[in-house]
């Protein structure tokens, strides 16, 4: 039976899927490894990450489809680790000898030992041939300096691409190549037209190379200066921040068979706003007047003719003179005839104010401090003392959603609401921080702003948050920013019924006032002359006196009023609460979804294990609420609700067996407890866990982690697929080779469970050698069993 699509057309489609994807990557001149781009199937499609979707795997569609796609698949190749380097070496050696003429162009992303020794006398019919210089002093490049020594090594078309960095060993390889370009002078036939680097056929010579002048080690101008005798070369490509000397380029020049010399805009080291602008468009300016450069010289613009460089100051002045001619071109809308509607005044009310609220839609703030900062309500304010009717409609604007991360505000708006109350029913949303900060004055820092006034005038109230600033000077932030009393706390239902989140609120402890004459300064220095020793050892004495210890006090839990329509509270529980079992009602909090205990007394947790909480599906337990003695207990009677755990520490095998109907978990911790392990985790329902986002950076700090990530036993938590960690994977095989959690990552991958970056990306494993494959599974048995005697530095 013929196939449906003939081959002719099938394989113009293949090539657009298998082949012309890599031409970009080929002819990169950047030879910095570690480039995101380097991994193309880490930030594709994430359909694609899977190897049943990737275009290779049209080959398996049918035959027909094999025979035309394995000649585009093979025909280049990019090898960036030497397991790539021995599986394609083997591939068109040992398994399908046949398939090694398809490869025509290679690129070589590091040394790779005799790998790439084996590979390029694999690779007989090699017609482009790219090299990355960067190569680093601990990688063995002997095998590819003898490979580019071979006799049928002679491309058509050179990619050499470099970075400013140096090593000796990329000193050896320029000095292999320098030596072997005389050689390369393979040439059939020549075209009569320029065209783009990416569109050379195979029947031209040409060289893509970048030029530094400016490192330590052998200078590649020195390679430019060689392909001036080289009697094939056709076209030579470079970057504009990475090309030779003038005079280097007029030797080069001198060449009768060049007929294109292509300068790219790709950015390889210099930015653009710190190259010097006058000293490129001087260069540009004498090959201008060159005849021969002139005339073989193609830019990459649209009419191939060199531009004019700028700096940065002018760059961005001409981008604002450009935006005021465009605005002065737009012609002016021609005046139209229509009929003037009836005056204002004279529509109904609710008319006129649809009308003005639109318009108040349109208010722009009257000064902006900072881009990100736009505040329209002094505008809408300055509207609202125009007439009743604006202000009726401005102030629900003003007051509905307020935000005050700066203490001196806060004081404002309970001075506000202190002289008119009614402005409080207004307000929606509310975020305050109500604790002082006076890097002046060390008696006032500290001290909390009563925001009784504003609390109590706010009865349509849904969201009361604290809002803390980043200029402070110590680590205290959001727990320190809003501050209220329990007995304040327990009144707001009867205050504002509807509020439905209460994040961030602390309940500080309580202390018994001093006692009289207690804390007093003494007055002895006044008996001594002044300056006399005496009156200093008074002095320095009052001054190293300890102020007297604040005596705590037990706060009595009082009337307690339901919650009716709270269903978010992330607070802090710093008093001491008294109070009998009995006395405590369980129906406070009857729509509670979501409860934090961001740090806690124990009374509190004996608290709410007293309430029934009938829809609690969210639960975080941090600091003090995790160790506290009353944390076994309340997991007890709430863990099987708790659909998603977050903790500060790692969880103890009880843990996962109470919250029975657990799905996500989340740990805080950046450092597991010494020996251990996830063995003892056993959860039918477990299917996403959420480590911390800082995860360590230095060796000694990572292998503690070593026996909970080998431990985990898909029999014991058949659901767990997704593992999200705060980290990035590496893209290029130096570092692939020396990270640490790579291991781990395959080797759960294998059990069905993904370690996913920071980005959300998961690991896809790498082709890599066996013996380095050998190598990490001897290591990482090893850091098993090693002991946690090291401190986390990060």
């Amino acid at each position: 039976m013929p196939p449906s699509i003939p081959e002719e057309l099938l394989h113009d489609i293949l090539e657009h899927l298998l082949d012309f994807p890599t031409d970009a990557e080929f002819f990169v001149l950047n030879g910095r490894r570690d480039a995101k781009n380097a991994a193309r199937w880490r930030i594709a499609d994430p359909a694609l990450r899977d190897l049943s979707r990737r275009p290779p795997a049209l080959l398996l569609v049918c035959k027909a489809w094999r025979r035309v796609g394995v000649p585009l698949l093979y025909r280049t190749a990019i090898i960036r680790s030497k397991g790539q380097a021995e599986s394609l070496t083997h591939a068109i050696t040992a398994l399908y000898p046949e398939r090694a003429r398809f490869v025509r162009r290679l690129r070589l992303e590091g040394g790779f030992g005799m790998d790439a020794f084996k590979l390029l006398k694999a690779t007989t019919r090699l017609t482009h041939l790219a090299i990355n210089l960067h190569v680093f002093a601990n990688e063995s490049i002997i095998g590819l300096c003898r490979g580019l020594q071979l006799e049928h090594v002679n491309p058509t078309v050179l990619v050499l691409a470099d970075t400013k960095e140096n090593s000796k060993n990329r000193a050896k390889l320029v000095d292999t190549v320098t030596d072997q370009v005389p050689r390369w002078t393979k040439l059939e036939s020549r075209p009569d037209a320029n065209p783009r680097p990416i569109e050379l056929t195979s029947t031209q010579m040409a060289v893509h190379l970048t030029c530094i002048e400016w490192h330590l080690g052998p200078y590649t101008t020195s390679i430019v200066r060689l392909l001036a005798n080289a009697p094939a070369l056709h076209t030579v490509v470079m970057p504009i921040d990475g090309r030779p000397p003038l005079n280097d380029i007029r030797i080069l020049s001198r060449n009768r068979a060049l007929g294109c010399l292509f300068f790219t805009s790709e950015r390889t080291f210099a930015n653009y706003y710190h190259m010097d602008a006058n000293e490129i468009n001087a260069v540009e300016a004498k090959i201008a007047e060159d005849p021969r450069l002139s005339s073989i010289c193609v830019y990459d613009t649209e009419d191939g003719k060199a531009k004019r460089w700028v700096d940065s100051h002018e760059y961005h002045r001409n981008l604002y003179l450009a935006d005021v001619a465009r605005r002065k071109r737009v012609p002016s809308p021609e005046p139209t005839t229509y009929a003037s509607p009836p005056p204002m005044h004279l529509q109904p009310l609710e008319v006129q104010q649809r009308i003005w609220l639109r318009i108040f839609d349109f208010v722009k703030p009257t000064s902006i401090l900072s881009p990100t900062v736009v505040d329209v309500k002094p505008a809408l304010l300055s509207c609202s003392r125009v007439c009743k009717m604006w202000r009726r409609l401005a102030l629900p604007r003003v007051y509905a959603n307020i935000s005050l991360m700066w203490s001196y505000k806060t004081q404002h708006l309970a001075k506000s609401f202190e002289m008119n109350p009614q402005l409080g029913r207004y307000v929606r949303t509310l975020g305050l921080n109500n604790r002082l900060r006076d890097l002046k004055d060390d008696s006032r820092d500290g001290q909390i702003i009563d925001i009784d006034a504003v609390l109590g005038n706010v009865p349509n109230l849904r969201v009361l948050s604290a809002k803390c600033t980043d200029l402070t000077s110590d680590q205290r932030r959001q727990s320190d920013a809003l501050r209220i009393s329990w007995s304040r706390f327990t009144s707001l239902p009867q205050l504002s019924s509807g509020l439905t989140e209460n994040v961030g609120v602390k309940i500080p402890k309580e202390y018994a006032p001093p006692a009289e004459g207690e804390g007093e300064q003494t007055q002895e220095d006044e008996h001594f002359p002044e300056g006399s020793a005496a009156a200093t050892t008074a002095v320095d004495t009052a001054g190293d006196k300890k102020k007297p210890a604040q005596k705590e006090l037990t706060v009595a839990l009082g009337p307690l009023t339901p919650f009716r329509a709270l269903r978010v509270l992330h607070f802090h529980g710093a008093a001491k609460l008294k109070f009998k079992d009995a006395d405590v009602p369980n129906d406070i909090f009857p729509v509670l979804e979501d409860l934090k205990f961001m740090s806690c007394h124990t009374s509190f947790l004996r608290l709410f294990n007293l309430f029934e909480l009938p829809r609690l599906r969210k639960l975080a337990l941090h600091s003090s609420a995790q160790t506290c003695e009353d944390a076994g207990d309340f997991l007890e009677r709430h863990g099987p609700k708790v659909e998603e755990l977050d903790l500060a520490f790692f969880p103890t095998d009880t843990v996962l067996e109470l919250c029975t109907a657990m799905r996500t978990l989340h740990v805080r911790e950046r450092k597991p407890p010494s020996k251990y392990s996830a063995a003892g985790w056993r959860s039918k329902t477990l299917s996403v866990i959420h480590f911390t986002d800082e995860m360590p950076a230095r060796i000694q700090a990572q292998r503690p982690w070593a026996p909970v990530l080998s431990t985990i036993d898909p029999s014991k938590v058949p659901k767990l697929k997704i593992m999200h960690m705060g980290l990035l994977w590496p893209t290029d095989e130096r570092s692939i080779s020396s990270n640490f959690w790579i291991p781990f990552a395959e080797s759960l991958l294998q059990k069905g469970i993904e370690i996913r970056d920071q980005d959300n990306l998961p690991w896809i494993p790498r082709l890599r050698s066996h013996r380095e494959l050998k190598r990490k599974i001897a290591d990482m048995s090893e850091s098993k069993h090693e002991s946690d005697d090291f401190d986390d530095d990060e």
